[in-house]
């Protein structure tokens, strides 16, 4: 549920796009471009209201100045040969 309102708002920006090209076009295609907004307004109602969105941190490596092994970046010891990382 707490992605309803990000895909609402991608409906709602689709559909705003559409009708901007199409407008006085096509009959059929007023028709779609109101029922993506119309129904992207319903996803938007429907999703959470205070969601937060979180990054997770991406993963760091470094290699290790002894034995050239890949490590977390904020480890200070290498765990296969146990010398420090940082001077």
């Amino acid at each position: 549920m707490e992605n309803l309102t990000l895909l609402g708002i991608m409906y709602v920006i689709v559909g705003l796009i559409l009708s901007v090209f199409i407008f006085m076009t096509l009959p059929l295609m007023i028709i779609i471009t109101l029922v993506l907004l119309i129904f992207g307004l319903i996803l938007m109602s429907m999703g959470r209201k205070n969601t937060n969105y979180g990054y997770a941190r991406y993963p760091m490596f470094i290699t290790c100045p002894s034995c050239g092994r890949y490590i977390d970046a904020a480890s200070t010891v290498c765990p296969k040969c146990e010398q420090p990382t940082t001077a």
